[in-house]
Formats: C-alpha cells, structure tokens, sequence
C-alpha cells in the first residue's frame, strides 16, 4: 500500500481471500484472518475510489467478525468520502463503543460534522 501499486496490492489480497477460504478448518483465526483481508482489500477500493467494491469488502470483514472496530472505522471513512454522513456517524459510534479510549475514532466523527 505505501509503495502505491495498488493493483499489485488488490491482486495479493484476493489471493490471501481465495486461500483462506481454501483452508479446510474451521474456527475464529480463519474468521479473523479473513476480516482482515476482507478489510484490507476494501481500503485499497476505497483509495482508488471503487467505493461499491470497497463497501462489499468492509460488510465482508464486519461479517467476519463484528468486534473489530477498524472496520467500522474504515467503513465510517468509506461513508464520509461519499457524503453519507449519517451513515459515517453510526460507524463512528460503533467503534467508539468498542473501543472508548482511541482518539482516531473520536477525530474521525469531529471531521465528519465539517462537512
């Protein structure tokens, strides 16, 4: 992601997605593992501003696993890139829930009442 090969990065994030899902087990690291991927993937989508792709990779990773306030987070960012702010707000909130004391989520919501 840093290095901006986005492409590269979204080929390598489906590959992870199809081999976890390949995984003959069953148990959370495979449900956290693809929450994860699920929700890097989306925040590529999101940068190149595939946003209908990017908000099915952030349900997937909420799906996945409904405790990880980042991908609430990541779709809140997701919601105020398209002007929903409604939308960003309940995310918002639902990370903050989960996790009280992080400041970035807090931030995240003060950004969205500018708008």
């Amino acid at each position: 992601m840093e290095a901006k090969e986005y492409d590269n990065a979204l080929v390598n994030f489906t590959k992870a997605i199809q081999e976890e899902e390949n995984v003959l087990f069953d148990g959370l690291a495979k449900k956290d593992n693809l929450s994860h991927y699920y929700n890097n993937r989306g925040l590529v989508q999101s940068t190149l501003k595939s946003y209908e792709e990017a908000s099915k990779d952030f349900e997937y990773a909420i799906k996945f696993d409904p405790n990880n306030a980042d991908c609430f987070f990541n779709r809140g960012n997701l919601h105020l890139a398209q002007q929903k702010f409604e939308l960003a707000h309940e995310d918002f909130d639902t990370a903050i829930t989960m996790e009280i004391s992080n400041a970035k989520y807090y931030h995240a919501k003060g950004l969205s009442y500018q708008y």
